[in-house]
């Protein structure tokens, strides 16, 4: 089972993806039917501080539609600060989101 999860993350790779803690973050965060969408990607390595709250989609789920410490060309690189996410509440997703490196969310 694992050697399949393994062969199958490889298959899906998009660089720079964490995938270790997009896993974790999917799975801890909503139901199994929604998870194993992948809807919420984390790249490189934010700070998962507290996921006591929870997550809702008020829009249709697709792969990708969260996206965590992405570093895109339009936004500027904060290299020296580490994405810290604190989700204590809820969070109602109602569209594509992009939570760029070195923001705090709370």
């Amino acid at each position: 089972m694992i050697s399949r999860l393994y062969n199958w993350i490889e298959r899906q790779s998009i660089p720079g993806i964490n995938w270790f803690k997009t896993i974790y973050l999917n799975f801890r965060m909503l139901p199994f039917k929604q998870a194993k969408r992948f809807p919420i990607l984390v790249y490189g390595n934010p700070a998962l501080n507290s996921l006591s709250g929870k997550i809702t989609f008020d829009c249709p789920i697709k792969k990708g539609i969260v996206k965590i410490n992405k570093q895109e060309t339009f936004a500027p690189s904060l290299q020296t600060g580490r994405t810290q996410i604190c989700i204590y509440g809820s969070v109602v997703i109602k569209g594509e989101v992009l939570i760029g490196c070195g923001t705090k969310y709370w």
